[in-house]
């Protein structure tokens, strides 16, 4: 800004064409601070433990952070979470960034991303978290307003089977996540993101588990009540960011689905139409 005390600051996979600003390079954390962070978060003062998880993870912020998480929540020590880390078959997963750059995840980060994962839906017996995290991989990363999670719980489409959940438990369930740095905030708190690794990950999840149709149907019906209220509006900046989460979901139900069944054909054609209406409105 040309006044004001503002700042801007924007993140980038790769070095940008043109002179932004002031560049400053972010590395992965030093062994001191991949340390810090276990020990610090585990509550645990194992240094040998501590260094070869930090190690086996590549001191990647994202995964010591969830790697950190699990071992507190569960009460393990590093041993045991390395090896459920390394009883993990490697997988690299090729992650699309913002900007369209692809780039292979770097060993241990999916894995770390699994365990959490796996350890939010174990502690989660009514499947709120499970559900939110499944509609999110379905939607855009940058980010989910959480009005339309909200909205999802409301209608039954979060659960499944017209289970409803109320805003209170939604918000729980967010938290929850954030915590386990599978979910993040923005400033204002009504907006949540998923970093494009986790998202990733979570749709191998949902495919392995045969429940990614099912995922896209919940994503769909609720963008879709989103659509609806948003008829004539003029905000036109959320019916911007709404079409965004349409074009999303089409791309993810596309490459994630190789027999779209019928239902789910009916209501990604009845999102475009709605998408094309409020296009035709701005």
């Amino acid at each position: 800004p040309a006044a004001g005390a503002a700042r801007v600051l924007i993140t980038m996979v790769r070095e940008p064409m043109a002179e932004l600003g002031i560049s400053v390079s972010v590395d992965v954390f030093s062994v001191e601070e991949a340390l810090a962070l276990l020990n610090g978060q585990s509550g645990l003062a194992d240094e040998v433990g501590a260094s070869a998880v930090a190690a086996e993870l590549r001191r990647l912020p994202l995964a010591l952070d969830q790697a950190a998480t699990v071992i507190a929540g569960q009460h393990m020590d590093y041993a045991t979470y390395l090896e459920k880390l390394q009883a993990r078959p490697t997988r690299n997963y090729v992650v699309r960034w913002q900007d369209g750059e692809e780039q292979l995840s770097p060993p241990g980060a999916a894995e770390a991303v699994l365990l959490s994962l796996e350890a939010a839906s174990a502690a989660d017996p009514l499947g709120v978290c499970t559900g939110v995290m499944e509609i999110m991989a379905m939607l855009s990363p940058a980010a989910v307003r959480r009005d339309l999670l909200h909205a999802a719980g409301q209608a039954g489409t979060l659960l499944g089977r017209g289970r409803r959940v109320a805003a209170p438990m939604v918000d729980q369930a967010l938290e929850r996540l954030n915590e386990r740095s599978l979910l993040g905030f923005s400033l204002d708190g009504q907006a949540v993101s998923m970093h494009c690794l986790v998202a990733r990950v979570v749709l191998e999840w949902l495919a392995r588990r045969g429940r990614l149709t099912t995922a896209c149907k919940a994503a769909a019906s609720a963008l879709e009540g989103s659509l609806v209220a948003l008829a004539k509006s003029r905000d036109h900046a959320a019916v911007r960011k709404m079409l965004e989460q349409v074009t999303a979901l089409l791309e993810n139900a596309g490459a994630s689905t190789d027999d779209v069944d019928e239902k789910l054909a009916r209501m990604l054609i009845r999102l475009r139409f709605l998408a094309l209406e409020h296009l035709i409105e701005l």
